[in-house]
């Protein structure tokens, strides 16, 4: 596994902490000195988002030092030399942040970083797993640690899986895919794509 490290990753983590309810989260939030204040404001997401990623093991908190950590996919999907890019997302509150990157999708225990890949590719473009062609060969893992955009003050590991895909049919232009609820109490319900070179 590569690493980037913008923060040293510590080894003297004593697992993962137990959170049972959002008062316990904002308790250890504020114990950590975390200030949620502007949480769910701008591109920023809300306390009950991380609850319920803590619930649905999509992450978890760490104490020493505090910090999120997250398994999740990146998914290059190709064509020819370019790369589909999610340039915006928009919040179902009417909220948009940018984005600048490739889907990306967190694991949700027990999946394989390949069903990861595959749900994601088909909440977010609408598109069966039978349309899409696994490039195994672009397999790849990486680690790097920085200040979550979503969460601002929280520090968070991220565990990441990237993997390039072809997909038949995507419109060869700029378009918008719509999401459906599943509840989550941080819906996006717009996301924007566009074909870029990208380098990652």
């Amino acid at each position: 596994m590569s690493r980037t490290d913008n923060h040293a990753v510590s080894s003297k983590s004593l697992g993962p902490v137990q959170i049972d309810s959002i008062e316990e989260l904002e308790a250890w939030l504020d114990s950590k000195g975390i200030d949620t204040s502007r949480w769910g404001r701008g591109a920023a997401k809300t306390v009950e988002a991380l609850y319920e990623e803590i619930v649905s093991g999509e992450s978890h908190l760490e104490d020493d030092p505090p910090r999120r950590v997250v398994s999740l996919v990146q998914v290059l999907i190709r064509r020819g030399d370019l790369t589909l890019i999610e340039t915006e997302q928009e919040f179902s509150d009417g909220r948009r942040r940018t984005r600048n990157r490739p889907l990306g999708e967190k694991l949700r225990p027990p999946e394989s970083y390949r069903q990861a890949v595959l749900r994601g590719i088909e909440e977010e473009l609408d598109v069966p797993s039978e349309r899409v062609h696994v490039l195994e060969s672009t397999y790849r893992t990486e680690q790097t640690e920085l200040e979550s955009p979503s969460y601002p003050g929280l520090h968070s590991c991220y565990n990441m899986h990237i993997l390039g895909v072809e997909i038949e049919g995507l419109p060869e232009g700029d378009f918008v895919t719509y999401e459906k609820s599943d509840g989550h109490a941080e819906l996006v319900g717009k996301h924007h794509w566009s074909w870029q070179r990208y380098v990652g």
